[in-house]
């Protein structure tokens, strides 16, 4: 069905019908969603992440020929997919009482604060934009909270998801990097987006069918963590493309998540991520040598952008971020009670050029969760959140262990990698939905368990 639509989608937007393809692949996502919440939860969640993958690309093609559109509706047809689980939450019946229900709640009113801070603070455009990244993936939390009595069941539709979707995503963007089709080259000149590299052939970072080098790389990053424990030899030999298109990203905090994950799953995951170590040595010395025989310049680059952690003087995103780390905490102080979620990221972008001006916004934009999080949400709401987010991962990888489930400790160690960006990077969107798809799935294991 997917891959019906994209065809769709492709052969309308070649044909110059772009304004149809838009609207058909909006309105098909949500009949698809709908069709599939109708059969099973965790078909569901495979038919909204397929749409997560691929509304991106989608963008991309429809405005190939007419033009860059920064605010294409599009982008917003994962999320809309994605509130089709608030019905779940009226429906179902003691759901207040289950085990892990605080975590989601806490998350969430504190999200919700941060909106209605932006909606008393007269944002409201950008407090409804920013809903969509800071409220909506917190749905999926609610989601394995409500279904944990078909958790059973997640297991063979998430492999199966992970296999074709795998087939898509890296054949697709090892086209993109050493080729780079016109309308991926075409939509990064216009977006401007001088941090992804250059629109030419093995001088951009990756981005696939995503909208950025870093969603791409969380994926990928997940994507390896789960092939651990979802038993198949297919998916094993993914790995080594997997881990060529993670460098290719270069996107370092990634790089250093997806190790640590792996660490912290040798020390929990019953020797299955000693497996994984091994294949991630083997595959990233015969890839280093392999591409250093094909092109030297690809391997010339990433080690260039991964050689810049030694000499941080020299690295554009570093001094950009030690100069948000030095404004952020004045910005905190004059706004003990938080900007609001609106007054960053997305959701500022309805301050934008007014006659010719941009318009005085006590805000900066930050790259930096935590420093995103106390701005957005204040002294307040702002520990408190990031506290149950850390003591969500906690419990998650607890569970693993005690309840002796391989693939709830395959997730809770995936989530380190969204998290494990946290320092450095935000998680919100894709990203954000990720994590809680991650920290989720132990949670309905214990719900599961212990018939609560």
């Amino acid at each position: 069905a997917v891959a019906g639509l994209l065809a769709a989608v492709v052969g309308l937007s070649v044909a110059s019908g772009s304004s149809v393809a838009r609207v058909l692949f909006m309105l098909s996502a949500m009949l698809l969603a709908g069709w599939a919440k109708r059969r099973s939860p965790w078909l569901y969640l495979c038919a909204t992440l397929w749409i997560w993958l691929s509304a991106a690309f989608v963008r991309r093609m429809i405005e190939w020929h007419p033009g860059f559109n920064p605010l294409d509706i599009v982008l917003i047809t994962p999320n809309l997919t994605v509130m089709l689980i608030v019905p779940d939450l009226l429906n179902t019946r003691g759901l207040l009482t289950r085990r892990g229900v605080g975590y989601a709640l806490v998350l969430f009113a504190c999200a919700l604060y941060g909106m209605l801070v932006s909606f008393v603070n007269g944002s409201i455009v950008g407090g409804a934009i920013a809903a969509a990244d800071w409220l909506v993936p917190l749905l999926y939390l609610f989601l394995f909270i409500c279904h944990a009595d078909r958790i059973d069941e997640a297991e063979a539709h998430l492999t199966r998801f992970l296999t074709y979707s795998l087939l898509f995503v890296v054949p697709y963007a090892l086209y993109q990097y050493f080729y780079m089709p016109d309308w991926d080259a075409q939509w990064l000149l216009a977006s401007g987006l001088s941090t992804f590299g250059h629109a030419l052939p093995m001088e951009s970072h990756v981005f696939g069918p995503l909208n950025q080098p870093g969603f791409l790389a969380v994926w990928v990053g997940v994507c390896i963590l789960w092939i651990v424990y979802f038993r198949s030899r297919l998916l094993l030999l993914a790995v080594p493309f997997l881990l060529l298109l993670l460098a290719a990203t270069q996107v370092r905090s990634v790089a250093g998540s997806v190790a640590l994950a792996i660490g912290v799953g040798a020390l929990i995951g019953r020797g299955g991520f000693g497996r994984l170590a091994m294949i991630a040595v083997v595959a990233g010395i015969s890839g280093y040598v392999g591409l250093s025989v094909l092109d030297s310049r690809v391997t010339d680059q990433i080690v260039a952008r991964f050689g810049t952690v030694q000499k941080l003087s020299d690295d554009n995103s570093a001094q950009t971020r030690q100069q948000i780390y030095a404004e952020t905490p004045r910005l905190i102080d004059e706004n003990p009670f938080g900007t609001g979620i609106g007054a960053q990221g997305r959701g500022n972008a309805e301050q934008s050029v007014e006659g010719g001006h941009k318009k005085d916004v006590n805000t900066v934009n930050v790259d930096s969760g935590p420093l995103s999080v106390f701005l957005a949400l204040g002294w307040v709401a702002g520990p408190v959140y990031i506290l149950t987010m850390l003591l969500l991962q906690y419990r998650a990888l607890l569970v693993g262990r005690r309840f002796k489930s391989p693939t709830a400790a395959a997730m809770a160690t995936a989530a380190l990698v969204p998290l494990g960006i946290f320092p450095f990077l935000n998680i919100l969107g894709f990203n954000a939905s990720v994590l809680w798809i991650c920290l989720g799935y132990p949670l309905a294991v214990e719900i599961h368990a212990t018939n609560l």
